[in-house]
Formats: C-alpha cells, sequence, structure tokens
C-alpha cells in the first residue's frame, strides 16, 4: 500500500512537472522580444536600401561625432564632449522620429526614405536620401544623404550644407 502511495506521489508529481515545464516554455517563448529587423547589414558595407534602412532604423541612436570640413577653414571634428552636448535621435514607427540635446526633447519628425530626385526635380538624383518632414505639418524639413549598418549610421550633411559635416550615431 504504501509503494502504490509513493507511485501516485510520484506519479503527480511528474505530470505537475509536465505541466509547470510547458507552461513555462509556452510563457518563454511567446513573451520572447520579436527580433527588430532580419537583417544583418556589416558595418563595412553599409547600406543605403530603402527598405533595409527603413528596418535597421528602428530605435534609439546617440550621437557620435561630427566631420566637418568648410572652404578655406580648417577641418573640424566635433564630439559631445568637444561640444558641451549630447543629442539623440529615436525612430519609432509608423516613421516617427524624436530629436534630443541633452536628453530634452527638441522636436518630432515624420521620417521616410525617398530618392533625392524627389525633392531636386533632378532626374540623376537617384540616391537615397533619409527625408525630415515636420511633424504638425508634414511639409519636407531637410533630408540627408545617409548609410546604415546594424549599429552605426551615418548622416553625410556636408553633401548639401556649408555649416554641417557627417555625423555618425550609434545605436544602443
Amino acid at each position: 500500500m504504501w509503494h502504490n502511495y509513493a507511485a501516485n506521489i510520484k506519479s503527480v508529481f511528474m505530470k505537475q512537472l509536465i505541466l509547470l515545464t510547458t507552461i513555462f516554455l509556452v510563457l518563454f517563448t511567446s513573451c520572447k522580444k520579436d527580433k527588430e529587423t532580419p537583417y544583418n547589414i556589416p558595418c563595412n558595407t553599409p547600406t543605403t536600401d530603402a527598405t533595409i534602412s527603413s528596418s535597421l532604423t528602428i530605435g534609439k541612436w546617440k550621437w557620435v561625432s561630427e566631420y566637418y570640413c568648410g572652404r578655406g577653414v580648417p577641418c573640424v571634428l566635433k564630439t559631445p564632449a568637444s561640444v558641451g552636448y549630447t543629442r539623440d535621435w529615436v525612430f519609432d514607427k509608423p516613421n516617427t522620429a524624436t530629436a534630443y540635446k541633452n536628453g530634452s526633447f527638441v522636436k518630432n519628425y515624420f521620417y521616410n526614405f525617398d530618392l533625392e530626385k524627389i525633392f531636386t526635380s533632378y532626374p540623376l538624383d537617384t540616391e537615397t536620401v533619409l527625408a525630415f518632414k515636420d511633424y504638425q505639418t508634414g511639409l519636407l524639413s531637410n533630408y540627408v544623404h545617409f548609410k546604415i549598418c546594424n549599429d552605426t549610421l551615418i548622416l553625410n550633411w556636408q553633401v548639401r550644407s556649408d555649416v554641417a559635416g557627417r555625423e555618425i550615431w550609434a545605436k544602443y
């Protein structure tokens, strides 16, 4: 009789253990964070592909540096330490971006990836650019040539500006 009682307890224990293990596995796999992007773009071969860039851009980015070379002035490397402030971008779905300076809100934008010729009306401007539109009006605020990989975003403002350079941003 004692043997049957012990066998029953062991059987009940095993059933409960199997049930708890199953519940744990189901919860663990269903609560696992989805991988944010199916793309793996190494930084020695960054991309400007609009579809891949749309996926890789989602997340938080901190400003690392800006390298600027102006006409008739020496080149300058700016960093958060050299200028005394930090900058961050948060890119969310659906295509909203928020700019921060020293952790304080600066401005919201809509963003998208388009061919430059949409903005210049010049048919040979066939590079994909990152466009920022005013969050309130939807009007174009600015656009920038870019490259992106898994954890680095390069915004090359110098292509279109005499006062801004090539910025490097790190995903965090």
